[in-house]
């Protein structure tokens, strides 16, 4: 959740810092912070494809080539935009660094608004037996749909 903040703050410092060293630091720790969510969100994604009952890998590989895809579609729109109607790099970096503030605040606000959803909905066994979720691992409901689905035809 910090981590898109810490970005846009680095993207906003680039765009109004007037010394190169400053600058080429900020970009270092950017494109660092960066990669580290990229293969942490990558991670997380392999673990619930993983999950499922069905063959992982072939499906994770879809997952993974649409979302490479879309973001590096993204990135060159943007990119593209941003050279013909905002020539200034620090007006860009500050563009961006907000876009980036609303995209997080997005986010956060659909994390929220699932969890109290989980945590006000109950289910019809927990109802029953109140006891029931201290007893053991319980699958989070997302993963309930995919693991009570019925096998695909072969699959082992």
């Amino acid at each position: 959740m910090a981590a898109p903040l810490l970005m846009a703050g680095l993207l906003y410092f680039m765009g109004t810092t007037q010394q190169l060293t400053l600058y080429g630091g900020s970009f270092v720790l950017f494109h660092v912070i960066f990669e580290l969510m990229r293969v942490f969100c990558e991670a997380e994604g392999a673990r619930c494809v993983a999950r499922a009952r069905y063959r992982g890998a072939a499906r994770f590989a879809l997952v993974g080539g649409i979302n490479t895809f879309a973001a590096l579609s993204l990135q060159t729109a943007l990119q593209a935009a941003f050279q013909l109607y905002v020539p200034l790099l620090g007006t860009q970096f500050k563009l961006l660094a907000a876009l980036l503030v609303g995209l997080s605040l997005v986010l956060s606000l659909d994390a929220a608004a699932a969890s109290l959803r989980r945590c006000c909905r109950r289910r019809p066994a927990e109802e029953a037996e109140p006891s029931g979720a201290l007893s053991g691992a319980v699958t989070p409901p997302h993963y309930q749909e995919w693991e009570d689905a019925p096998a695909p035809a072969g699959a082992g």
